[in-house]
C-alpha cells in the first residue's frame, strides 16, 4: 500500500519550500535595508540631469532654426535675385545659386524637409521648392510648383514688419486638410522678403521634420522615464502611449490630469506625485511668444533602487551566497533520486525504441515509482501483443488509401479532359455567330455540361468537402437566369414522371445576387433531383425563390416543396447520412452521395438545410443564402471601344495528350491574334528545340514513361518574364511542388473558364512584369475599413477607366500635354499601389512620343491598355473579395 509519507515529490517539497523562502526574506531585507534612501535620491537627480539635457537639446535646436531662416533671408544671393528686374539672364542666374544654396542647406540639415521661395506675385506662387523625399534631395520642376497665398504661414508672414521672422506651432504636415503619411511632426519657419524700394516680395519658409529631434528626446529620456512634450493648451505632442501623440490632431479629448502627477507645478525642480512617481517639469524657448512648449519626465521613485540591485557587489555576493547554500543542500537530495529515476529512464527508452521487448524495471518501490513500474509493465505486455496487429492493419489501410487516391485522380483527368472539350467546342460555336434554331441545342449542351460539372464535383470533391478544403468563388450572377435553366433543365425528367415544376419568385429580370454559382448550383441540382425522384407520377414540385431586402439584412430565400412520399420525424435528424434506409424508404439524394453534400456546402455559406416533413404528404427544403442584389448595368461604356485585347504573349506553346484540347487552344486564342505551337507530348516539344516562350501551358498527366527530369525543366524554355502554367484534370498541388518548386505561375483544374483563365494570366504577367500591386497603403490609408475601401475601388475604377480613354486618344494625338496631365493625374494611385516601374515606364514614354512613328505609337498605345486594362480588373477582383468579407 502507497503511503504519501514515501513520496519523492512530498519530501522535495518541503526541502525546496524552506530554502526559496529563506533566501527569498534574507536578500529581500538585506537588500532594501541597505540601499533605499540612496537609491531614491539619486534617481530624482538623474531625473533632473536628464530634463535639463532634453531641454537644453530642444532649446538649441529652436535656436539653429532661428540662425538659419535669418541667414536664408539674408542671404546676399536673394538680395541679388530679389532686386534684378532689368536683365532676365542675371535674373536666372542668382535663381540658380539660390537653389544650390537650398539643396546645400537641406542636404546638411537632415531635419529639414522644404526650403521654399514663394513671390507675392501669382498669388503666393512658389518660385523655389527644394525638398527632401525619403533619402533623395530634389528640386521641384517648374510643372510641379503649387500656389500658396491661401495658407496661414503664408498669410501670418506677409505682414510681419521688415527683419521680424515667422515661427508656427507644432502639428502633424497636412496637405489639403487631410494628414500626410508617413505621419510627420512638423513646424515651420518664414521671414517676409522685401526689395530696395521696401516693396514686399514675398516669403522664405523652412519645413521642418521633428521626427529625428524627437527620436533623440525620446533617446535622452532614457527606457525607465515617462517622456511628455505639451503646449500651454494641455494637448500632448509626446506621449509615452503613440495614441495619444497629438491626439487633438484627430478631434479626440482628453484628460490631461490623468497623465500629469502634480497639478501645481513649479518648473525645474523634482515633484512627488501620486501612485509612488516623481516627476520634473520645465519650459522651453520658443521663439512663437502665444505659444508656449513643456516638458515632463516622470519615474518612479524608487527606480535605481531597483537598478541597484542589478550590479552593487555587495548585494550580489549576499544573494549569491544565499542560492549557493540553498542549491548544495538541494543537489545533495536530488542526487540521490538522480541514480534511481535513471534506470527507470533508460528502461522506459529502450521499450519506445522496441515496443516488442518488455523491459525490466524494479516494480518492488514503495513510491510512486513504483506503481508507475508495476502499471507500466502489465500495459506493455498489452502492447507487446497489439503492435504486430496493428502494423499489419496499417498497410493493409495505407495501400486501400493509395488505391482510392489514385483510382479518384485517374477519374479526374479522364471525366474533366471531355468536359473541357465538351465545354471549349460550345463556346467557340456560340462566338461563330450559329443560326437561332441552333443556338437553343448550344444552350442546352452547355447548360447540361456544366451540370454534368456540378455531378463530377458532388462525386471528387466529396472528400474535400467533408475536410473542409473547399473554398467559394463569390461573382455577381443572374440570379433569375440561372434559377431558370436549372428548372428547364430538370423539366425533361420531371416530363417522363408527369410531374409539373412550378417556379414562383419576386426576382427581377435585370438582377445580379453575390454568390458562388457553381455551389448553389450543386445545392439546387441535387434538391430537385431529390424532389423528383420521390414524387410520385403527376405530383408537383415549387420552387420558391423570394429576395428579402431590409436594413438588417440581404439575402435569398430558397424553398423546394413537393408532395412525395415524406420522411418519417424520426429520420429527419439523420438526414444528412449519406443513406438512411427503411422498408419504406430509401433516400438517397441525387446521384448516391446524400444530403450530406447539400448540408456540407450550405455550411461554407454559413447557412444550414431547414427540413419539414409529413408521411405521405410530401417534404419541404428550405435554406438561405446571404448576399447583395443589385442592378445589372446593361450601358455600354466607352471603354469598350478601346482595343483591350492585345496580348503580350508572342510566343505560346500548349502541351495536352488530348488532341481535342490542342485544337480548343489554337481556336481560343486565335481571336487575341495569338498563335499556338501545340505538342502532344514532352518529348514531341523537347525536339522541337524552341525557347524564349512567352506563356508555356502544359497538362500534368502524361504517361509513366514520360521523363520527369525533362518535365521539370521545361521552365528552362521562358523568357525572361515568360508565363508556366500548369492546366489538369487533377489539382495535385504537392505533386506540383514536388516536380517544379516554385517555377509554376499559376495552375487551373479542368475544365476551365476562359475569361477568368486569360484574366489571371494576364494579372500573373502583369506582376511579373511590373512587380505585383500593392494595396498595403490604401488599407493603412482608410484604417482597413472594408466600406470605405470599397467605395474607394469603385472610384479607382471609375477614374483609371476615363484615364484610360483619355490616355489613349493623347498617344493617337500625339499631344505630350494631354499625355503629361493624365500621368500627372495616375502619379499619386501608381505609388500608392507600389507600380514605380509602370510609372517610370509612362514618364520616360513622354519626351519620346512627338518622335513615334505610326507602329511604334500603336504599339506603345496597346501596351499600355493592355496594363491599365488588366490593372482596373485586379481593382475589380479586389472590390469583390470585400464584397465577399463585408457580406
Amino acid at each position: 500500500m502507497f503511503k504519501f509519507r514515501n513520496s519523492i515529490v512530498f519530501r522535495n517539497a518541503i526541502i525546496f519550500i524552506v530554502l526559496i523562502v529563506f533566501t527569498t526574506l534574507l536578500t529581500a531585507f538585506l537588500i532594501y535595508k541597505s540601499s533605499e534612501e540612496s537609491m531614491q535620491a539619486s534617481s530624482k537627480q538623474q531625473l533632473l540631469f536628464s530634463s535639463q539635457i532634453i531641454k537644453t537639446s530642444f532649446n538649441s535646436f529652436i535656436e539653429n532654426v532661428e540662425r538659419d531662416i535669418q541667414f536664408l533671408s539674408n542671404n546676399p544671393l536673394l538680395e541679388l535675385y530679389l532686386n534684378t528686374e532689368t536683365n532676365p539672364k542675371d535674373k536666372e542666374k542668382y535663381k540658380q545659386q539660390l537653389e544650390l544654396e537650398f539643396l546645400a542647406l537641406i542636404k546638411s540639415k537632415s531635419e529639414y524637409s522644404q526650403i521654399r521661395l514663394i513671390s507675392e506675385k501669382g498669388n503666393g506662387k512658389e518660385i523655389i521648392r527644394a525638398e527632401r523625399l525619403n533619402d533623395s534631395i530634389r528640386l521641384i520642376k517648374e510643372s510641379g510648383l503649387q500656389i500658396k497665398g491661401d495658407r496661414s504661414y503664408y498669410l501670418e508672414t506677409k505682414i510681419k514688419e521688415k527683419g521680424s521672422y515667422y515661427f508656427s506651432v507644432i502639428d502633424l504636415n497636412k496637405e489639403y486638410g487631410k494628414i500626410s503619411i508617413p505621419i510627420t511632426p512638423t513646424f515651420r519657419s518664414a521671414a517676409p522678403l522685401y526689395n530696395n524700394l521696401d516693396s514686399f516680395y514675398g516669403i522664405v519658409i523652412l519645413n521642418i521634420d521633428l521626427s529625428h529631434l524627437f527620436k533623440k528626446l525620446n533617446a535622452f529620456a532614457q527606457a525607465d522615464y515617462e517622456f511628455y512634450l505639451f503646449n500651454d493648451k494641455n494637448q500632448f505632442i509626446q506621449h509615452p502611449i503613440d495614441s495619444l501623440c497629438f491626439a487633438f490632431e484627430y478631434n479626440k479629448s482628453i484628460n490631461f490630469n490623468d497623465y500629469i502627477q502634480d497639478q501645481n507645478i513649479i518648473f525645474d525642480k523634482v515633484q512627488e506625485g501620486k501612485d509612488n512617481m516623481i516627476q520634473v517639469v520645465s519650459e522651453l524657448k520658443f521663439p512663437k511668444k502665444t505659444y508656449r512648449l513643456f516638458i515632463g519626465l516622470t519615474s518612479e521613485k524608487n527606480i535605481f533602487f531597483k537598478k541597484f540591485t542589478a550590479w552593487k557587489w555587495n548585494i550580489l555576493l549576499i544573494t549569491l551566497g544565499s542560492i549557493i547554500l540553498s542549491l548544495i543542500v538541494a543537489m545533495w537530495s536530488s542526487y540521490t533520486q538522480a541514480n534511481q529515476l535513471r534506470n527507470i529512464t533508460n528502461s522506459l527508452l529502450q521499450f519506445s525504441d522496441n515496443p516488442t521487448k518488455i523491459p525490466d524495471i524494479d516494480i518492488a518501490r514503495k513510491d510512486e515509482i513504483g506503481i508507475l513500474a508495476k502499471s507500466f509493465n502489465s500495459m506493455a505486455q498489452q502492447i507487446n501483443t497489439q503492435v504486430s496487429e496493428l502494423s499489419e492493419s496499417r498497410k493493409i489501410a495505407i495501400q486501400a488509401n493509395k488505391d482510392k487516391e489514385e483510382f479518384l485522380e485517374n477519374m479526374s483527368h479522364e471525366m474533366r479532359n471531355p468536359l473541357q472539350s465538351i465545354l471549349g467546342v460550345s463556346q467557340l460555336i456560340s462566338q461563330n455567330n450559329p443560326k437561332p434554331e441552333q443556338k437553343v441545342f448550344i444552350e442546352t449542351l452547355e447548360f447540361s455540361a456544366q451540370n454534368l460539372l456540378s455531378l463530377v464535383n458532388d462525386v471528387l470533391d466529396f472528400k474535400k468537402l467533408k475536410l473542409g478544403l473547399v473554398s467559394l468563388q463569390f461573382k455577381d450572377v443572374a440570379i433569375l437566369e440561372n434559377i431558370e435553366s436549372i428548372v428547364k433543365y430538370h423539366q425533361f425528367e420531371a416530363g417522363l414522371k408527369k410531374i409539373k415544376i412550378l417556379f414562383h419568385h419576386n426576382l427581377n429580370s435585370n438582377e445580379l445576387f453575390f454568390t458562388d454559382q457553381l455551389r448553389l448550383n450543386q445545392i439546387l441540382n441535387n434538391l430537385l433531383s431529390n424532389a423528383i425522384k420521390f414524387t410520385p407520377e403527376g405530383g408537383q414540385i415549387n420552387i420558391i425563390a423570394t429576395k428579402i431586402e431590409n436594413d438588417t439584412k440581404s439575402e435569398l430565400c430558397i424553398t423546394i416543396k413537393d408532395n412525395g412520399i415524406g420522411i418519417s420525424q424520426e429520420n429527419i435528424d439523420k438526414i444528412t447520412n449519406r443513406y438512411v434506409s427503411t422498408p419504406h424508404e430509401f433516400h438517397s439524394i441525387g446521384h448516391g452521395i446524400g444530403l450530406n453534400i447539400v448540408t456540407n456546402i450550405l455550411k461554407l455559406f454559413n447557412s444550414k438545410l431547414e427540413v419539414i416533413s409529413e408521411k405521405n404528404k410530401g417534404s419541404t427544403f428550405t435554406f438561405n443564402l446571404n448576399g447583395k442584389f443589385r442592378s445589372q448595368d446593361k450601358k455600354i461604356e466607352l471603354l469598350d471601344k478601346i482595343n483591350h485585347y492585345y496580348s503580350p504573349f508572342k510566343l505560346t506553346v500548349c502541351i495536352d495528350d488530348d488532341p481535342q484540347i490542342l485544337f480548343w487552344y489554337e481556336h481560343y486564342f486565335s481571336k487575341y491574334q495569338i498563335e499556338v505551337f501545340s505538342f502532344n507530348s514532352i518529348e514531341e516539344f523537347l525536339k522541337s528545340d524552341i525557347n524564349e516562350i512567352d506563356l508555356l501551358i502544359s497538362d500534368l498527366n502524361f504517361s509513366v514513361s514520360e521523363d520527369r527530369v525533362k518535365f521539370s525543366n521545361l521552365s528552362e524554355h521562358l523568357s525572361k518574364h515568360g508565363l508556366f502554367i500548369i492546366v489538369s484534370g487533377t489539382k495535385n498541388d504537392s505533386l506540383i511542388q514536388e516536380i517544379f518548386g516554385t517555377a509554376v505561375d499559376l495552375t487551373f483544374q479542368k475544365p476551365i473558364d476562359p475569361d477568368q483563365f486569360l484574366k489571371l494570366i494576364h494579372q500573373k504577367f502583369n506582376s511579373k512584369y511590373l512587380g505585383n500591386i500593392s494595396f498595403n497603403q490604401l488599407y493603412k490609408d482608410y484604417d482597413f475599413d472594408h466600406s470605405k475601401l470599397k467605395h474607394v475601388l469603385n472610384i479607382f475604377i471609375e477614374e483609371w477607366q476615363e484615364m484610360l480613354i483619355n490616355l489613349t486618344n493623347a498617344i493617337e494625338a500625339k499631344n505630350i500635354t494631354q499625355y503629361n496631365n493624365v500621368i500627372h493625374k495616375l502619379n499619386t494611385s501608381l505609388r500608392r499601389l507600389d507600380l514605380i516601374v509602370f510609372l517610370n515606364y509612362l514618364e520616360n514614354l513622354g519626351p519620346q512620343l512627338s518622335e513615334l512613328n505610326e507602329i511604334q505609337r500603336l504599339k506603345q498605345q496597346q501596351i499600355i491598355q493592355f496594363i491599365m486594362y488588366t490593372c482596373i480588373e485586379k481593382f475589380k477582383e479586389e472590390k469583390q473579395e470585400l464584397q465577399s468579407k463585408i457580406v
